[in-house]
Formats: structure tokens, C-alpha cells, sequence
């Protein structure tokens, strides 16, 4: 699992500050460092955001769970507020292959729950 989501090619943008970091000769934790100063918002934290979403969506649902209506309030509610879900979508992969691979591993794991029936509604 950590080998498919830290292998992201050299286009990433904190893949290109810890190469540039580490050209100049710096240590690797230095370059590492500055690889992962680079994750936030906009690159990286996406995952952060969604699963918080999927939390709060999962822990505050009336019973019984229908993750077909609450998946269908959190997408209302994100196109009002005109903002894109984090955490779907990817500018390069449709789909993304990491993501069919873990969604794979956890059925796999019987580690799929209410949170992983959400996030495919």
C-alpha cells in the first residue's frame, strides 16, 4: 500500500521539490523534507479532506445508513457551494489505479465498510 501511494513519477510537484533539494547535494532527509513540506491543499491532502467527509457523513446519518442519499446530499451540497469533492478526479488517471487496487485489497480484506460503500456512491 505505501509503494502504490508514494509512487506518483517525477511529475508530482513534491516529487520535483525533493529532486531538486537533493541536486543540490542536500542529505536525503532534507530532500525528503522538502518533498513532503510540498503536500497540502492542492496536491496530496485531497485524501485527508474526503475521508473527514466521509466520516462526518457516516457518524451523522440517520439510520438505517442509505449511502446512496447521503452521497447524493454531500454532491448537492458541494455543487451549491459551487467546490469540486476532494479526493475524485485525477488529471491523469481515469480511474486512478491505485485507487481500484486499494478499493480492491480492503473487499479483499473485508475491511470495506459504510465508509468504502460512500465514497463509490
Amino acid at each position: 500500500m505505501l509503494v502504490i501511494m508514494a509512487e506518483h513519477s517525477i511529475n508530482a510537484p513534491s516529487t520535483h521539490a525533493a529532486r531538486t533539494v537533493a541536486s543540490c547535494g542536500s542529505p536525503l532527509q532534507t530532500a525528503v523534507a522538502a518533498g513532503i513540506s510540498a503536500i497540502g491543499e492542492y496536491h496530496g491532502g485531497a485524501g485527508e479532506t474526503c475521508a473527514r467527509i466521509l466520516q462526518d457523513a457516516v457518524r451523522n446519518a440517520p439510520q438505517p445508513f442509505d449511502a446512496n442519499r447521503e452521497a447524493a446530499r454531500i454532491v448537492a451540497e458541494a455543487q451549491s457551494a459551487g467546490r469540486r469533492i476532494p479526493g475524485y478526479g485525477h488529471r491523469i488517471h481515469d480511474p486512478d489505479p491505485r485507487a481500484v487496487y486499494l478499493l480492491d485489497l480492503a473487499r479483499s480484506l473485508d475491511l470495506a465498510d459504510l465508509h468504502v460503500t460512500l465514497a463509490e456512491a
